[in-house]
C-alpha cells in the first residue's frame, strides 16, 4: 500500500535533507540519521532503523527521523508501526509537514481506525499552505469515515460460517460459482506446481475444482482436469444455472485478443469441450474478465477497461441478437460504474438483482459489496451497500447468492479457516435478498420406450410473450433446467423432429420457492396416426371463441410443426367442461376449433390437410366435479389423422 502522498512527501523531504536544513543541531544525531538514509536507499531497512533509533536516542525531538521510520514501515507494509511513527512525529512537531496528516489518515483508514483517520484528515484541512488539489479528495475520505463510523455503530446481521474441509483446502480457495439447483459448486484454487516447494509466483497456478451436494453434504472437491484446466492459469469462472456452460478468464494465451480474455466451454454428454475464446465484440485488445451469464442465457455481464468506460474497471453487458451472435457491449452506466474499480458482477437468476464489488461508491474504504436492483423501466437503481461487518476496511472482492436468495457466498480469511483464503457462507439479510424465484427440472423422454431425448425447449412468459428462454435437453440424460420468477405465467413447448411437440403452462404462485422446484416429466410421442397433443397454451376469451394474443406462440408452434411435417393430416378438436347445455358446449367447442383451423389456413396450411370438430363435453379427461378438473376439460387438441 505505497501511497502517492508518501512518495510526494519523500521527494520534498529528500530535498530538505540535501540542503541539510534539519530541525535539530546535534551533529551526532544528524550523522547517525544520514547513515540510516544511506542504508535506506540500498534497501537495508533493518540497519537503517537501527541508525534512526540511535539518532532518536541522542535527540528525541528529531522529527525527520520519525518520518523516515514511518516511511520504512509503510514500505514493509507494517502499517500499525507506520502510524505509531507518524504519531510520534506529529507529537514532536505537528506543523513540520501538513502532508503527514494526510498520509497518516490514509493508513488509519486502511487499518479501519476511522475516528483517528477522520481526525487526521480534518487536521490536514486546517493547514493554510497545504496543496489545495487534495482538499476535495480529503473531504471524500471524511465522508467514508463518517459512513464507516455509523455502519460500525449499526451492524447488520452476519452469521458467517466456513464451508469446511470438503470445499476449502490448505491452499487459496476463491471465486465460487453455483448452479441454480444448488447441486454443483465450482471454485478457483491456487495450487503449487511442485508440492514439495512453498507456493510462490513461480511455483503456483490456478485450476478449477468442483463439488456436488449429495446426501445432505458437499463431496470433496475434485480437479476439473483437461481440457479446461491447463498448465497455465484459469480464473474467475462462472457456471451457468444448468451447469452446462462454463465461462472463465485466461491471460496471454496464444490467439488471444488482449492481455486477458473471456473463454467458454460446454458440457456435452458429460464431458467439457475444448475451451474457445468468446471472441469479438466481447473480447478486445484490452482486459476482459469476470464474466457472468444471465439465467436465460441471453445476456453476458463482464468487466473491462476498454475505452468508453466511466473509470478504471467497468461492468459491461452484451446481449445475443436476432442473428444468434453477441452484440456490441454496452456500459452499465453511472448507476453501476464509477471512476474507480467496479468489478465481479453476479446477476441473480431473478434477472433483476445485480451483485458486484466497487471501490467507487460510499463504503468502508476498500472495495465493498453492493446490490443494485432494476426498476420497472429497466434502469438500475442506486446500489445498496451490504453494510458492516460484511464489508470491512479490507477489499471484499465478490459475492454470489443462491437461487432461493437465502444464502450468500464470499471469500475471506477472516475466520482463520483451512488456508489463507476460504469460501464462507452466510444467511442473507432480507433487504439484500433478490426477487423470489424457483426453477424447473425437466426430463424429456420417448413416451414409448422411455429413452432420454435431446430436444429443443422454449419457455415463454405470458401474456406478452416478449421474454423467451430457449435451449436443448441433454442427449445423455434428457434433462434441462430453467429458472422461473414467482408470480409469472409461463408457457413451455418442447419439440423434436419425428415427435409430437409437448405443450404445458404454469402459473407460479407465491407458494413456490427454490426449495420446492418444479420437477417435470416431458414424454414425447412419436408421430404416428392417432397421436394427439393438448394445446395447453391456446387461450380464448371467456365463453367466446376469439383467440387471445397470448395464443400466438403456441399457434405458430403448431404452424411450424405442420410446415415441417408436410405429409401429415390433422384434426383440430375443441372440448369444453359440462357447465351449460350440451348444444351450447358443442357449438362453442366447434367454433373454437374452427378459430384455430382458420388461423392455420390463413398462414398457408392447405385445407385438405386439416379438419376441425367440436366435441363439447363428450370426451372429458378429468373429473368435472372440481374446478381443476373442469379447467383440464376445457381444451384444444390436435390429432394426427394421416401419415404419408
Amino acid at each position: 500500500m505505497k501511497k502517492i502522498f508518501a512518495f510526494l512527501f519523500f521527494i520534498s523531504f529528500s530535498f530538505t535533507l540535501a540542503a541539510q536544513n534539519y530541525t535539530i543541531d546535534s551533529r551526532k544525531a544528524i550523522k547517525r540519521f544520514e547513515k540510516g538514509l544511506e542504508f535506506y536507499k540500498t534497501g537495508a531497512y533493518r540497519r537503517a532503523l537501527e541508525k534512526f533509533d540511535a539518532a532518536i536516542k541522542v535527540e528525541p525531538q528529531f522529527v525527520e527521523v520519525f518520518l523516515m521510520k514511518a516511511q520504512i514501515y509503510e514500505d514493509l507494509q507494517k502499517y500499525k508501526q507506520a502510524v505509531l511513527a507518524y504519531n510520534q512525529a506529529v507529537a514532536v512537531n505537528p506543523d513540520f509537514r501538513p502532508a503527514t496528516f494526510l498520509i497518516k489518515g490514509n493508513l488509519e483508514l486502511h487499518l479501519g481506525k476511522y475516528a483517528d483517520a477522520k481526525t487526521s484528515y480534518q487536521k490536514f484541512l486546517t493547514f493554510r499552505y497545504k496543496k489545495q488539489r487534495y482538499d476535495s479528495l480529503v473531504k471524500e475520505k471524511i465522508k467514508i469515515c463518517n459512513f464507516a463510523i455509523k455502519a460500525i455503530a449499526n451492524p447488520v446481521p452476519f452469521h458467517v460460517k466456513n464451508m469446511g474441509k470438503a470445499i476449502n483446502s490448505k491452499y487459496r480457495d476463491y471465486w465460487p460459482s453455483l448452479t441454480a439447483d444448488n447441486q454443483t459448486l465450482t471454485i478457483t484454487r491456487l495450487i503449487p506446481r511442485d508440492s514439495t516447494l512453498a507456493i510462490s509466483n513461480q511455483n503456483a497456478h490456478e485450476d478449477f475444482f468442483y463439488s456436488h451436494f449429495q446426501n445432505g453434504e458437499w463431496t470433496e472437491m475434485k480437479n476439473m482436469g483437461v481440457p479446461i484446466n491447463t498448465q497455465g492459469n484459469e480464473g474467475a469462472q462462472s457456471i451457468s444455472i444448468d451447469g452446462r456452460i462454463m465461462l472463465f478468464t485466461a491471460c496471454n494465451r496464444p490467439g488471444g485478443l488482449g492481455s486477458c480474455d473471456i473463454y467458454f466451454s460446454r458440457q456435452v454428454d458429460g464431458e467439457w469441450t475444448v475451451p474457445q475464446n468468446i471472441g469479438r465484440p466481447i473480447n478486445s485488445e484490452l482486459w476482459e474478465a469476470q464474466a457472468c451469464l444471465s439465467a436465460d442465457g441471453q445476456s453476458i455481464y463482464f468487466v473491462s477497461n476498454r475505452a468508453g468506460g466511466k473509470g478504471k474497471m467497468d461492468i459491461w453487458k452484451s446481449e445475443i441478437g436476432a442473428d444468434g451472435f453477441w452484440q456490441q457491449p454496452v456500459n452499465l452506466g453511472d448507476s453501476i460504474n464509477t471512476p474507480l474499480d467496479d468489478m465481479s458482477p453476479f446477476l441473480h437468476p431473478d434477472g433483476q438483482s445485480l451483485y458486484f464489488s466497487s471501490a467507487g461508491f460510499l463504503g468502508m474504504g476498500g472495495k465493498d459489496l453492493f446490490l443494485a436492483r432494476r426498476n420497472v423501466e429497466g434502469d438500475w437503481k442506486t446500489p445498496i451497500n451490504f453494510g458492516y461487518p460484511i464489508n470491512t476496511q479490507a477489499d471484499e472482492s465478490s459475492v454470489i447468492v443462491n437461487t432461493e436468495g437465502s444464502t450468500a457466498y464470499i471469500v475471506s480469511d477472516r475466520l482463520g479457516g483451512e488456508g489463507d483464503m476460504d469460501i464462507l457462507s452466510f444467511d442473507m439479510n432480507p433487504e439484500l435478498m433478490p426477487l423470489p424465484v424457483t426453477y424447473a427440472k425437466a426430463l424429456v423422454f420417448d413416451a414409448e420406450n422411455k429413452d432420454p431425448l435431446k430436444a429443443n425447449y422454449e419457455l415463454i412468459e405470458l401474456p406478452d410473450s416478449e421474454h423467451v428462454v430457449r435451449g436443448t435437453s441433454s442427449k445423455k440424460t434428457g434433462s434441462f433446467l430453467v429458472c422461473l420468477q414467482i408470480g409469472i405465467t409461463y408457457a413451455l413447448n418442447v419439440s423434436k423432429p419425428g415427435y409430437m411437440f409437448f405443450s404445458e403452462h404454469y402459473y407460479l404462485s407465491d407458494k413456490h420457492s427454490a426449495s420446492k422446484p418444479f420437477l417435470l416429466e416431458v414424454p414425447l410421442q412419436p408421430i404416428v396416426s392417432g397421436a394427439r397433443t393438448v394445446l395447453k397454451n391456446i387461450f380464448f376469451e371467456t365463453d367466446a371463441f376469439q383467440l387471445k394474443n397470448s395464443s400466438n406462440v403456441e399457434l405458430n408452434k403448431l404452424l411450424n410443426f405442420l410446415k415441417y411435417n408436410s405429409k401429415l393430416t390433422v384434426e383440430i378438436g375443441g372440448h369444453t367442461d359440462n357447465v351449460g347445455s350440451a348444444e351450447y358446449n358443442k357449438k362453442l367447442s366447434e367454433n373454437r376449433a374452427k378459430s384455430v383451423y382458420e388461423y392455420l389456413l390463413k398462414r398457408g396450411i392447405a385445407a385438405s390437410r386439416m379438419s376441425y370438430k367440436g366435441y363439447g363435453a363428450e370426451k372429458p379427461i378429468a373429473d368435472n366435479s372440481t374446478e381443476a378438473g373442469r379447467a383440464k376439460n376445457r381444451r384444444t387438441e390436435f390429432i394426427i389423422t394421416g401419415v404419408k
